[in-house]
């Protein structure tokens, strides 16, 4: 079972509703999953959502990050930056990035040369694989 923020992000934080809101969620095995499946592009406001969602689902520790989506056709420049700040690393101990298509391989691709962040990061076409790689991520019990 895994916790997904229901109430979303304190209200002066709440996305206009043309924005982009991706899923996130906190599964049980530790992970946080961010599914943009439901978009064409991701913004820095979407990312700004996906942080605030982040930092309520765990805000004293770091952990490994999924990002998925199916279609993603653009990469807000800004986005690009945020996810490497220290504002975003700080609560983040690898990425895992599950590509479906050439298009989404070479925005992942771009985003590794341009703007890698500090904390470990690789693309996968397989969502298993990407989430067996993550585990090494996680805190020791």
């Amino acid at each position: 079972m895994s916790r997904r923020m229901e109430s979303g992000p304190r209200p002066e934080q709440q996305p206009a509703p043309e924005d982009i809101t991706p899923k996130v969620t906190l599964g049980d095995d530790g992970i946080l999953r961010i599914d943009f499946s439901q978009y064409d592009r991701i913004t820095l406001a979407s990312i700004q959502y996906v942080h605030a969602l982040h930092v309520a689902l765990c805000p004293d520790r770091k952990v490994p990050a999924l990002f998925k989506g199916k279609g993603v056709a653009s990469v807000e420049y800004k986005a690009q930056r945020y996810l490497s700040s220290p504002e975003v690393s700080a609560g983040v101990s690898a990425g895992a990035i599950v590509v479906r298509s050439f298009l989404e391989r070479h925005l992942a691709r771009m985003f590794l040369i341009y703007h890698r962040p500090p904390y470990p990061v690789q693309v996968f076409s397989d969502e298993v694989d990407a989430l067996a790689w993550l585990r090494g991520f996680l805190p020791s019990a």
